[in-house]
């Protein structure tokens, strides 16, 4: 990932991480850069420059997602500029086995998600479950509908400090909670309570189910990561 910004850089660092990818982030300060983004399958160019990445600099065969929009002079259009990304999009072609275009890549993605935020809070609104963020196999769907009781209010119970940083387990746990609410049909979300760290809790993650009053009935599922919890409850 070549950016740090908590717009992109770092979200996508932390997305990338919970789906057990490698990651390394690249910014303005790092000496060699052209080094790291020669071993890596997939780049992520958010770094804000024009053109910035070179296709020389590319593993063959990479996946490149260029996130950045720039403007540049160009006197053939009649706006007098064009829209380029933080990616030599004409020599990195060449190399790369996929690669976003600048406009036409990133954007629309960007605005299917928001729709589908949108979708979301409108779902919620009416008491209705969210759509999942990812799509699951079909048994592993069916094993998370066997493993928990319907109808009944969990809540992510999350140590400070545990399993990294707090983008890492932010991104984490909101998956963990859409499958939980998908396996147990809840009408809402699963709460996040992040405990202090002097808290002593059975396991750094749990997946506790919660009394009408909001106290904690039974621990469902616990483990040292949010995989582990999640393998639990067949998610």
């Amino acid at each position: 990932v070549i950016g740090r910004s908590n717009i992109v850089g770092m979200p996508v660092a932390a997305l990338l991480q919970s789906m057990d990818a490698t990651v390394t982030v690249c910014h303005s300060r790092t000496k060699g850069m052209e080094d790291f983004v020669r071993r890596a399958d997939i780049v992520v160019a958010a770094i804000g420059k024009a053109e910035f990445v070179r296709g020389s600099w590319l593993k063959p065969g990479a996946v490149v997602i260029d996130v950045g929009i720039n403007s540049v002079d160009d006197p053939s259009k009649k706006s007098g500029y064009r829209l380029v990304g933080d990616v030599n999009f004409a020599e990195a072609k060449a190399v790369a086995s996929q690669i976003t275009p600048v406009p036409g890549g990133v954007g629309p993605m960007t605005i299917a998600l928001l729709l589908k935020n949108t979708v979301n809070l409108a779902r919620h609104s009416l008491g209705l479950p969210r759509l999942p963020l990812r799509k699951t196999s079909v048994a592993a769907a069916k094993a998370a509908v066997s493993s928990l009781p319907k109808e009944q209010d969990y809540a992510v119970v999350v140590s400070a400090g545990a399993n990294g940083d707090v983008w890492s387990c932010a991104v984490k746990a909101g998956a963990l909670r859409e499958q939980v609410q998908n396996a147990a049909s809840c009408q809402s979300l699963p709460a996040v309570v992040l405990e202090a760290p002097g808290n002593k809790i059975a396991a750094p993650i749990m997946l506790v189910a919660m009394n009408q009053d909001g106290s904690r009935s039974k621990v469902v599922a616990s483990g040292t990561s949010f995989e582990e919890a999640a393998k639990q409850i067949g998610a």
